[in-house]
């Protein structure tokens, strides 16, 4: 295991072509054939540039290499020669996995009078029920909104004060597969 940070950082003042790559390559090659104790190799990256030395470790030097890369988004190669992949899912396969817990939030507090469910309310209740973070919680419930698939309506909680509530819009859940209507 080791802490070393190797800093690739451009000191010019506009982007062009660094060297990220090739820098670390060349300690992943060093630290092969400086250190026969380490087994294992943990790479993040979906660079099929990094196919070459993941094949040198595993076929040449016998050890493990274990690749994090992000989903569609990984070298076919790469994952080919390593030892264990795994696909980080993308920010937008972790918003469209909140629709569901929102559904079903909005199914819940529909049968409860006394839930205003307004949509920092809704997003903190997802969040804390299912446990993932508020911020995809809140992007997701905004693409619902912005598509349609959630509304927000004016409701009366006193004689004369309105709140803007979260509310589904059913059927356009059913049209896109969200709502199974014999769930409720």
């Amino acid at each position: 295991m080791t802490n070393t940070v190797i800093s690739t950082q451009q000191s010019a003042p506009h982007h062009k072509k660094d060297m990220t790559d090739f820098i670390m390559l060349d300690y992943i090659y060093q630290v092969s054939a400086e250190r026969s104790d380490v087994g294992t190799y943990i790479l993040f990256t979906g660079d099929g540039h990094f196919q070459s030395v993941v094949k040198y470790l595993t076929q040449k030097m016998g050890k493990r290499v274990i690749v994090y890369g992000v989903t569609n988004a990984t070298s076919k190669r790469l994952k080919d020669v390593a030892t264990e992949v795994y696909e980080i899912p993308t920010s937008d396969s972790v918003i469209k996995s909140c629709y569901s817990m929102i559904v079903d939030n909005l199914a819940y507090v529909s049968t409860k009078s006394n839930i205003i469910p307004s949509f920092n309310g809704t997003v903190a209740a997802v969040a804390r029920h299912n446990g993932v973070e508020e911020p995809e919680v809140a992007a997701a419930l905004q693409e619902m909104l912005d598509k349609g698939l959630v509304v927000r309506k004016d409701r009366r909680v006193d004689f004369n004060r309105t709140v803007k509530v979260i509310t589904a819009n059913w059927e356009a859940l059913i049209a896109e597969g969200l709502w199974d209507p014999s769930r409720g």
